[in-house]
């Protein structure tokens, strides 16, 4: 018996996926690396330019990107450092953490579209 003869469909479908997910992220990485940006940093940078209406929270941004707090804290941190974030406390909670896109931030999506 071939031990792909053994593979269920639903395996073969999640791990082809995978394969799929790989490809199309090392494709986006050589596309963006000459704006210096990673494809998790641009997936931020997508959602808070998509889906937020004011900048919303590390815990709102995560939710969105299905990530944990503290994956998106550390994009987040990337971003600020070039520049492309500003991270503000929240002035009516303290606890929380704004993602604010900055001209830099809107002037790569601008180049890059």
């Amino acid at each position: 018996m071939h031990k792909l003869d053994a593979v269920s469909d639903a395996e073969f479908i999640f791990g082809a996926l995978l394969v799929a997910a790989n490809k199309m992220d090392t494709l986006l990485e050589r596309t963006l690396g000459r704006y210096h940006v990673t494809s998790r940093q641009w997936f931020l940078l997508l959602i808070l330019f998509n889906l937020f209406e004011s900048p919303p929270t590390i815990k709102e941004a995560a939710k969105e990107m299905g990530s944990s707090h503290q994956n998106v804290k550390q994009v987040a941190l990337k971003l600020a450092e070039k520049g492309m974030l500003r991270l503000e406390r929240d002035p009516k909670d303290l606890r929380a953490t704004r993602l604010v896109v900055t001209e830099k931030s809107r002037a790569f999506w601008r180049e890059s579209e």
